[in-house]
């Protein structure tokens, strides 16, 4: 509960110090916000140790292949970094690079997806067959 208290006081005076900023000086304002949604951001990744690890060993635990993991964790990397883009884009009024770099996203975690597709296809064709 004290990060969750930290992180919004942190993010509260950010954007108090973004605003003070935007009435003097509106060109610093966008890479105030942005910096700020960077440290947001890398505090939050420091919490994905603890997760990653636990689902590492309930993984190992059901003989889940450990690249499943790696895949996991690449998708979560590449949510989180699309939609901060995609809002740091948004908030400088660039709609459309923002759609742009979402619809990125969806193609990266459709591609990384695909190993995994196959996978699964391979075990029900080997389930089926074993059945029949």
């Amino acid at each position: 509960m004290a990060d969750v208290i930290k992180l919004s006081v942190f993010a509260v005076i950010c954007c108090a110090i973004t605003l003070t900023v935007r009435a003097y000086r509106p060109e610093l304002a966008q890479q105030a916000a942005v910096a700020a949604g960077a440290m947001v951001l890398i505090y939050a990744m420091e919490k994905f140790g603890g997760i990653f690890g636990e689902i590492k060993t309930m993984l190992e635990t059901y003989g889940v292949p450990s690249e499943l993991l790696t895949v996991l964790i690449k998708l979560t990397g590449i949510v989180y970094l699309v939609q901060f883009a995609a809002d740091a884009c948004r908030d400088a009024n660039e709609t459309a690079i923002a759609g742009r770099v979402e619809l990125a996203g969806r193609i990266m975690i459709v591609s990384l997806c695909i190993p995994c597709i196959k996978q699964a296809m391979d075990m029900i064709a080997r389930l089926m067959e074993g059945a029949g």
